[in-house]
């Protein structure tokens, strides 16, 4: 009984990683296999627990004659262990450009409000205490708009653009400054191209809500769009429904996009799914991807970023302070 836990323990895991680095390097086409991709960080964690229950076996006073298998295993392990810890560091190391002298910075936040179920006051109060300068909410509704109006956000952010919807399709910008005549962007979900008028000069933003991969084909039409949409923009910001470790990021990042965490060195900051929102067999599940993000273009460095939970909504606020270079 033991030796078969033992190996359950060693063989789960590993083929669960396995898979997932398997996505990670071919980027199938499926639909489950886009879905596995996002997981990619939470295989090299995989890959760390067994490896040490492996190292624990090859120290251990019994392991005899097995002491080489256990040791070979242990070495075959550390090499896609390696291609993960590759794949994830540009997220702790690594140095930012700098921003210019005499800019001033900007923060933006963004938050999925899950079909309006989101504590509304907890999110105008968060954005307050952040001194957010401009909100991009997706999954808004009316009602929600007006609880928000009430707790303080007409007043400190009284520039808007976009429309509430009943469901995942409200897409809104709140800012401080003034906004430009929006232009949309046909994801599936609403998608908005706009101005902000920013100290030092017009920002274009490009508040993004393209589909989930469930619908693998939508959401690689939804991917190309925005790809298309991103050229001469300076901040993409939304529920991306995608990582850093799926092809359509990867080629934002080629067009000279970056994302803010990983140029603060904030570490993997897993944004879905938040408050227990996502079970399986009645577990809850704790936040294993980062689908949300800022990205900043070409003219702009982040400052600072990181995550907050707001109450009623399955995916974690993303904050970012960025400036120009």
């Amino acid at each position: 009984m033991r030796r078969a836990v033992f190996w359950l323990v060693l063989l789960v895991p590993s083929g669960a990683a396995a898979v997932v680095t398997a996505a990670r390097i071919l980027q199938p086409g499926g639909a489950l296999w886009v879905q596995l991709v996002a997981f990619t960080p939470v295989a090299g964690v995989l890959y760390l627990v067994v490896l040490l229950v492996l190292l624990l076996r090859v120290l251990s006073p019994g392991a005899g004659w097995r002491r080489p298998i256990w040791a070979g295993l242990a070495a075959a392990v550390v090499v896609p262990l390696t291609l993960h810890a590759w794949w994830l560091a540009p997220m702790y190391l690594g140095s930012a450009p700098t921003a210019a002298a005499d800019t001033e910075p900007l923060t933006v936040l963004t938050s999925n409000a899950k079909r309006g179920g989101i504590d509304a006051v907890g999110l105008v109060q968060t954005a307050s205490d952040r001194r957010a300068d401009v909100i991009v909410a997706q999954e808004v509704t009316e009602q929600q708009v007006k609880m928000m109006d009430s707790a303080g956000l007409a007043d400190g952010w009284p520039y808007r653009i976009g429309d509430p919807g009943t469901g995942p399709e409200g897409t809104m910008v709140f800012s401080r400054y003034p906004l430009g005549e929006p232009t949309a962007v046909r994801t599936r979900f609403a998608s908005w191209d706009v101005t902000v008028s920013a100290p030092g000069g017009d920002l274009r933003l490009l508040a993004v809500h393209p589909s989930p991969p469930t619908n693998v084909t939508r959401w690689r039409l939804d991917q190309a769009t925005l790809l298309r949409a991103a050229d001469g923009v300076d901040l993409m910001v939304g529920d991306f429904n995608a990582t850093l470790d799926h092809a359509p990021i990867q080629r934002l990042e080629d067009e000279g996009f970056s994302d803010a965490a990983e140029l603060t060195n904030a570490g993997w900051q897993p944004t879905w799914p938040e408050n227990g929102k996502f079970r399986v067999l009645g577990i809850a599940i704790p936040p294993a991807v980062a689908i949300d993000h800022v990205l900043v273009g070409p003219r702009l460095t982040a400052l600072s970023t990181s995550t907050v939970t707001i109450s009623g909504t399955d995916h974690a606020v993303v904050i970012a302070t960025v400036a120009r270079r």
